[in-house]
């Protein structure tokens, strides 16, 4: 839908700042077939959780969810561009 152009979300890989879904799908490595995320009650606890590492280590942008309506918004899109959240 036109208004997902219009999300943004913090990453593992924008360094603070807040990035668009086709920003994040320009990065995603090409074997890559669905969008990652994560939340949590703040950027700190969720830094420290032993499941991003492992997306850390594989090199796999991850987005950052730390508003409480965030994911239920990912949940009702389903899939973006073609790609599953």
């Amino acid at each position: 839908s036109k208004l997902s152009k219009l999300l943004r979300f913090a990453s593992t890989k924008s360094e603070g700042k807040e990035i668009s879904l086709d920003k994040y799908l320009d990065r995603m490595q090409e074997s890559q077939e669905s969008i990652y995320y994560m939340s949590g009650e703040s950027m700190e606890v969720m830094q420290k959780a032993p499941a991003l590492q492992i997306f850390k280590k594989k090199d796999l942008e991850v987005l950052m969810l730390s508003d409480h309506l965030d994911e239920p918004c990912l949940q009702k899109l389903a899939d973006y561009e073609g790609k599953k959240f």
